[in-house]
């Protein structure tokens, strides 16, 4: 009787550990997406988006909704690579995450409901292995293409994050550009200033 009554409670441990792993892994998908979905739904607000105009005189409105929108696809990639450090391919969209940084009610609040947590702008370190920082932007690059249905170690064009510089003409910015019969890597080209996609990334 007594081998009955420790095996039942036995079993009702065993359940009940496995019913909250189950529980904390439903939680923790739902979260996830939650979380995918505060950013796609996020607005930012005038203010911001006076700030980034302020340092784009020569472009438009639909310029700078579209440096926006490379800002909340970074934040998505952010999102989906979880601890994991990625890099920042757009001078243009980093300008824009600084403005954003800076208007910090907001900012802390989005990243409570975009992260849980503070998502802090980490610069590249002067002794940062130029291997990790392939390894970051390499990152980037395999999470943009996926959000955009591109083959990363064959693609056919180029996601908006690594475009947009090029598409507003941004002084100083990174630029891409896709070269044939070569994989994706970050080449510098010193003729006409743009980064060329070789087999750096994807051996």
């Amino acid at each position: 009787m007594e081998l009955s009554v420790v095996g039942s409670l036995i079993g009702l441990l065993v359940l009940g550990s496995l019913g909250f792993t189950g529980w904390k892994i439903w939680q923790s998908t739902i979260g996830k997406t939650r979380r995918r979905d505060f950013i796609a739904r996020y607005r930012f607000n005038e203010s911001l988006r006076a700030k980034i105009a302020a340092d784009l005189p020569d472009n438009s409105l639909s310029d700078i909704d579209l440096v926006l929108e490379g800002l909340r696809q970074f934040f998505t990639i952010a999102h989906l690579a979880g601890k994991a450090r990625i890099g920042m391919p757009s001078k243009v969209v980093d300008i824009a995450w600084h403005h954003f940084i800076l208007h910090t009610v907001d900012y802390q609040a989005f990243c409570k409901g975009a992260f849980g947590r503070f998502y802090n702008h980490m610069p590249s370190s002067p002794v940062e292995q130029a291997e990790d920082v392939q390894m970051e932007l390499r990152r980037t690059w395999s999470i943009a293409c996926k959000l955009e249905n591109v083959d990363p170690g064959h693609p056919t064009r180029i996601p908006l994050l690594y475009r947009l510089d090029a598409m507003l003409n941004i002084e100083d910015g990174h630029y891409y550009e896709l070269v044939e019969g070569l994989n994706l890597s970050l080449e510098f080209n010193t003729i006409n200033k743009k980064y060329r996609y070789s087999n750096l990334f994807f051996p």
